[in-house]
């Protein structure tokens, strides 16, 4: 604009052409609402299709067209890890009361303690170096400023990242906080509170909490809750129906949930009242009705498992029930056929045995490191009936923090080097 106003008589006439090869997500965009309203300004008849499309990313901030403007140059998406600023540490104990040499009584108490993420202590996010196959620091992104102990989810929105978080009381107890961070900025801002109950048994594994967005909202989902979802245009968190589950059919966990066509599908684990394992509870969320429907059930039970979509299917994978008793170190993976909403397993002949969660999905080749697919690049070749070699070079890829959140995001290439 300071451009524009030097040698006005000369360059109004182009103003038009230069504010339409402005990239949005380099301006503050009521900045430029503001200069495109001047009377100066009205005169040019193409700054008035600007100043729409402005307001219209001021008001649907998410939308695609918003989207599309606010698009950084010399910027790509990397695979990032998010650390919590210090790590859990559970201990159990059992204690054992003996009368005449018999067991009469056993209690099991856990001592839980924190120690300092030493991640975190120069950079709080890493990225994944596809050449050298290392994690390496991603100073860039700007501390949170907030001591944390887990994060769970991550969900990009155009420059905006936002991560649900876990952050101890003084008092004793745990909130669940939603942070948005700020790609352009490079700002952390904590979002109104989020009102979350999770039953947490101090010997358990931290509750799964799962973020997702559609449209002009961002949804939370996790177990025990009605879902929440948060008006990116208005600031506030609103409820919406609670799934009603027959408790006779069994105790439901959250496991995870992924957005396809504008709707949610969420996955829970299953146990019957005897804490026998049942296959996988399938449900779908219509953000727009604010309904539940039931869907069919997984073909197995499934642990840590992941649900998200490849070429407009949806997809589970991760560890069943027989490979938490056999110990087998390949994951299970499910496709789901909307049409005839049934579930059908997806043959794994191509993976070797791994620790790394590898599987194969129309022969590409991904790793479930954290719950999170990451495409490897690998590519399996139609005619291959051997097990594809995946390299030892790929064995860092889950030398990350479990309590840290991956996602891809998008990252200067100069902070990348």
């Amino acid at each position: 604009m300071k451009w524009i106003r030097y040698k006005g008589e000369e360059r109004i006439p182009v103003a038009g052409k230069v504010i339409g090869a402005v990239r949005l997500g380099l301006v503050d965009v009521k900045i430029v609402i503001k200069e495109l309203k001047t009377e100066e300004m009205q005169r040019v008849p193409e700054v008035n299709i600007h100043l729409q499309e402005s307001m219209m990313h001021h008001c649907m901030p998410s939308h695609e067209f918003a989207a599309e403007k606010m698009k950084l140059r010399s910027m790509r998406p990397v695979l990032v890890a998010i650390h919590p600023t210090r790590v859990l540490k559970r201990e159990t104990f059992v204690n054992e009361q003996k009368t005449r040499g018999k067991i009469e009584e056993k209690a099991v108490s856990t001592k839980r303690s924190t120690f300092p993420c030493h991640q975190s202590e120069d950079a709080l996010a890493q990225y994944f170096d596809v050449d050298s196959k290392l994690w390496k620091p991603l100073a860039s992104v700007a501390q949170l400023g907030e001591i944390t102990d887990v994060f769970y989810s991550a969900e990009l929105i155009g420059n905006n990242l936002y991560v649900v978080t876990e952050v101890q009381k003084q008092q004793g107890g745990f909130n669940y906080v939603v942070y948005r961070y700020h790609i352009v900025n490079n700002t952390w801002e904590k979002l109104p509170q989020l009102y979350i109950e999770v039953y947490r048994d101090e010997s358990r594994s931290p509750p799964k909490i799962c973020l997702c967005s559609v449209s002009e909202y961002l949804y939370v989902f996790s177990q025990s809750n009605s879902p929440q979802r948060y008006d990116l245009s208005n600031n506030v968190w609103q409820a919406g129906e609670k799934l009603n589950f027959p408790r006779h059919e069994g105790i439901l966990q959250f496991l995870a949930a992924t957005v396809m066509n504008r709707k949610i599908y969420v996955i829970h684990d299953c146990q019957d009242r005897k804490n026998v394992n049942k296959p996988a509870v399938f449900h779908c969320f219509d953000p727009v009705k604010n309904e539940w429907e039931r869907k069919a059930s997984t073909c197995h039970p499934h642990f840590e498992s992941s649900i998200f979509v490849v070429n407009n299917r949806l997809y589970v994978a991760g560890i069943s029930n027989s490979i938490r008793n056999l110990g087998r170190n390949y994951l299970p993976v499910e496709l789901y056929d909307e049409r005839k909403d049934t579930w059908s397993v997806v043959e794994q002949k191509r993976i070797p045995p791994n620790l790394l969660g590898a599987f194969e999905i129309e022969r590409r080749v991904y790793f479930l490191i954290n719950n999170f697919p990451i495409d490897s690049g690998i590519r399996i070749p139609p005619e291959e009936n051997f097990p594809v070699h995946l390299g030892g070079e790929w064995r860092n890829l889950a030398e990350v923090n479990k309590y840290a959140v991956l996602c891809y995001l998008p990252v200067k290439k100069e902070n990348i080097r």
